[in-house]
């Protein structure tokens, strides 16, 4: 399959994934509004073709927080990323570095953030959530500063999970199944995607 934009990307996982799991990175928590909010303001853009005039260099940099990227996107943090493809923290990292944008590895990633930073020639972020007590925090903190992360990303705004939104909304539980928090207690060792070939081999350490 030639993906050619979103779209085509999601059907592609969809079609590969196990359900709990695609349901997983296509969900959101509650009722998903700030998700589809966030997809719908794009509509709002319009881009005006301009034909028959000579653009002579077209630069997308930009600076954040002193780091200079070659385009104004950044990789924001995806939990458990390696569910979805082996060592998918690292390779989304390398592809981040590549295309000279930040990489911004969640908490919650399957990978250690010193191969996630020794994966990519670019910046990496380290997003951190307030779970665990101060002493857990810290410990975090200064991992991800040894790593080489250059900037730290606080989530304190997660009062639910996307996981548990999904298991107490009947809506969706009707067109979806709701991912069991067992996949959350007990981790996932190795499983097949649908053309047979294993999405990942063990839980990192």
């Amino acid at each position: 399959m030639n993906a050619i934009n979103i779209a085509d990307l999601r059907l592609a996982a969809k079609r590969r994934l196990p359900r709990a799991v695609f349901d997983y990175i296509d969900g959101a928590a509650e009722t998903e509004w700030t998700m589809r909010e966030n997809s719908r303001v794009f509509d709002d853009v319009t881009l005006r073709p301009r034909s028959g005039v000579a653009t002579y260099q077209c630069d997308l940099s930009t600076t954040v927080l002193g780091e200079k990227i070659a385009l104004p996107l950044i990789l924001a943090p995806v939990g458990s990323t390696r569910m979805f493809y082996p060592r998918g923290e690292e390779v989304a990292a390398r592809a981040a570095g590549e295309a000279g944008t930040i990489y911004t590895l969640s908490t919650l990633s399957g990978c250690k953030v010193e191969d996630v930073k020794a994966a990519t020639v670019g910046p990496v972020w380290y997003q951190l959530y307030l779970v665990g007590g101060r002493d857990v925090a810290t410990a975090a903190m200064e991992r991800a500063k040894n790593a080489g992360c250059s900037a730290l990303a606080v989530t304190i705004d997660t009062p639910s999970s996307a996981c548990a939104s999904a298991i107490c909304a009947t809506a969706r539980a009707s067109s979806r199944r709701a991912i069991s928090s067992r996949c959350f207690r007990t981790p996932f060792k190795s499983f097949r995607v649908r053309d047979g070939s294993p999405a990942f081999s063990a839980t990192a350490a």
